[in-house]
């Protein structure tokens, strides 16, 4: 017997009145589900969903499983969440709102696990999948689903829908051959009901726009977020009066604000164990790492990293007194990049006592700029030797970005190009890291050491692509100041000061692009062009000093 088999069997049901008089009190129920093939849609600590198709049902069964301690006292306090999303679902229903229907719910011998069946809707798909694989290029096809998404999310509100976990993920759409695409509301656990024939308050709405932008706000274009507003507003009509040719400016502002402060919940989920990462122990190391890796390689880099380096096929990319860069290959067959980060005073020791290590910070911001979606290569390993409590070398290990160089190695291969070429690819690459860079201090991160070899770039002149690399003065701020943002650019113009290709109106085509001219007017550049040059002599002649180079 399968283990859903086994929990399957155990379960008492409360069925709807049409399985009801099929399947009795439900053990008959419980032999239909084993007898047809029950297919993992999802899996997780938390949950699994099948689908199980028989000759004349089609259902969708989720099991909710109580996950520690505290998950255990909430089945215990609560009504258990099978039933609680059952009930809400037929309240939907009665609503005028699209759910998926509600068969039947059940309680097992596990403790607190509790499972629910609801009607297959068919041909339909998760928002987000399509969202991501269909309609990338799909201009036309998005425009219309921006329009309907927007008529969709004001005829939950208009029906006092509240789902406080509404994002792409929750929602299914269906586009018949011969129609506009239909949506569906999914794991209604999060809706909020306030008692029927009692509207909403905008402020409600406001929230549960927020929380649904979060997402595009970051994916979708800005045309395509003012044709959800515009249709969102036409059909809430009066039922909500405060909607006003402003108030989708305030929501954009809004959002910003809200994924600001879920992003720095989100940079310690790298720092615990969980389904995502798991802590690291080893002798006298520490650390983390992505689930999922090659257990033995895993224990081999632990065991010696130093080693690693001096092996005959491993490639020194750099090696200094701060570290040592080495290429490798890992045993799924991409290539990786470990990183070796040296102490060289006795004052560092102390210091990784009071704030984290130059490695650590390095893993918390790499999979940080992933969840902002900006680009980075992905970190898979980080540890810490350490002695007598206080931390000595670290290690960390990333994926290699293929078929990309640093900034300033792809400006050199510049030179060997026609001149008209030389500079449409120029011009087209400086718009791209202008806008990253924005994009970069918008999302509340800066990056004190922004120099042209931490910016890696596509090889491709066509492929305008950039990445951060060596995230050591990554920093997150509630909203990084202009002076900090004036020293951020000024790094980076120290890198091109004197460079041939890069003149002074490509450095000025960079900050117009950066201060977004288009949308905003001139906002004050010449104030902006003088701050950035002070700030380059000042970190000129500091690196003089000191004898550092600039690049």
């Amino acid at each position: 017997m399968s283990d859903f088999e086994r929990d399957v069997r155990g379960i008492r049901w409360n069925l709807d009145n049409r399985l009801r008089r099929r399947f009795g009190d439900g053990a008959a129920f419980s032999d239909w589900l084993c007898s047809n093939d029950a297919h993992v849609v999802k899996h997780g600590p938390h949950r699994t969903v099948y689908r199980v198709l028989g000759p004349d049902l089609d259902v969708h069964l989720k099991q909710d499983r109580p996950l520690g301690l505290r998950g255990r006292l909430r089945s215990w306090l609560r009504p258990l969440k099978a039933r609680r999303e059952f009930e809400l679902a037929a309240e939907c229903h009665a609503r005028g709102v699209p759910t998926p229907t509600p068969l039947a719910w059940g309680v097992s011998e596990n403790p607190g696990s509790s499972w629910l069946v609801t009607e297959t809707v068919p041909d339909a798909r998760p928002l987000i999948t399509v969202l991501e694989d269909d309609l990338i290029d799909a201009f036309e096809a998005r425009q219309v689903v921006a329009e309907k998404l927007g008529a969709f999310v004001a005829r939950l509100h208009a029906a006092a829908v509240l789902h406080h976990d509404l994002h792409p993920g929750n929602i299914l759409i269906r586009w018949p051959a011969d129609g506009s695409p239909e949506f569906a509301l999914i794991d209604l656990h999060a809706v909020r009901l306030p008692p029927a024939g009692r509207t909403i308050r905008w402020a409600d709405c406001e929230q549960n726009l927020v929380i649904l932008n979060r997402y595009f706000i970051l994916r979708a274009g800005r045309t395509d977020r003012l044709r959800f507003w515009n249709a969102y507003a036409a059909a809430l009509g009066n039922l909500v009066p405060e909607p006003t040719g402003q108030t989708g400016r305030v929501l954009e502002e809004m959002t910003w604000a809200s994924n600001r402060r879920f992003w720095r919940e989100r940079d310690r989920r790298c720092r615990v164990s969980n389904r995502y990462y798991t802590r690291l122990r080893h002798g006298t190391l520490r650390g983390y790492a992505v689930r999922g890796l090659d257990s033995l390689a895993l224990s081999e880099l632990l065991a010696s990293p130093d080693a690693v380096f001096d092996r005959r096929e491993v490639r020194v990319l750099k090696k200094s007194p701060s570290s040592t860069v080495a290429e490798l290959g890992w045993p799924d067959g991409r290539r990786v990049i470990l990183k070796r980060f040296q102490v060289r005073r006795r004052t560092d020791e102390w210091l990784g006592l009071l704030r984290p290590t130059s490695a650590l910070r390095s893993w918390v911001y790499g999979h940080g700029l992933r969840e902002r979606c900006l680009p980075t290569a992905r970190p898979l390993i980080v540890f810490q030797r350490y002695a007598g409590g206080r931390p000595h070398e670290a290690y960390l290990l990333t994926e290699k970005i293929e078929c990309a160089t640093e900034l300033h190695m792809w400006v050199r291969r510049l030179l060997s190009e026609s001149s008209k070429r030389r500079t449409t690819c120029l011009r087209l690459r400086v718009d791209a890291v202008a806008r990253l860079v924005r994009e970069l201090h918008r999302r509340g991160l800066s990056h004190r050491d922004l120099k042209a070899p931490n910016l890696l770039t596509a090889i491709d002149p066509d492929d305008h692509r950039f990445w951060f690399i060596d995230l050591v003065g990554v920093r997150r701020h509630k909203r990084v100041s202009r002076r900090r943002r004036a020293a951020n650019l000024a790094r980076l113009h120290a890198s091109f000061r004197e460079h041939p290709l890069v003149s002074r109106s490509e450095k000025l085509r960079f900050l117009r692009t950066y201060l977004n001219w288009g949308l905003r007017g001139k906002t004050g550049w010449k104030d902006w062009w003088r701050a950035i040059a002070e700030a380059t002599r000042a970190k000129v002649a500091r690196n003089l000093r000191r004898g550092r180079p600039l690049a």
